[in-house]
């Protein structure tokens, strides 16, 4: 049974979490990311798979998904909680003024 998401992972990012830098610069784009998940359903690791073009916004997207993101751990066939990964992407708007 494969770990999933307690909330939607778009949810954890709002406009306050744009980086001012890439507000600055007009950055937007959609970050690809892979997720590793612990047995305690925590990120443990977060790997860019598809760059915005904004390293910025890449980098804000990990740092936002490995302190929020929560998950149901996935478990084995004998019903243990194991390790799994998931793969995601956010899209990154400019906020309005």
């Amino acid at each position: 049974e494969p770990a999933r998401a307690r909330a939607n992972l778009a949810s954890y990012i709002s406009d306050a979490d744009y980086p001012d830098a890439a507000i600055r610069n007009e950055e937007s784009g959609t970050t690809g990311f892979r997720l590793d998940i612990g047995t305690n359903g925590r990120v443990t690791n977060c790997t860019v798979t598809s760059s915005s073009g904004s390293s910025t916004l890449d980098r804000a997207t990990c740092r936002i998904m490995q302190s929020r993101a929560r998950f149901t751990p996935a478990r084995d066939s004998s019903g243990q909680p194991t390790s799994d990964t998931v793969s995601n992407r956010i899209t990154w708007r400019l906020p309005e003024d």
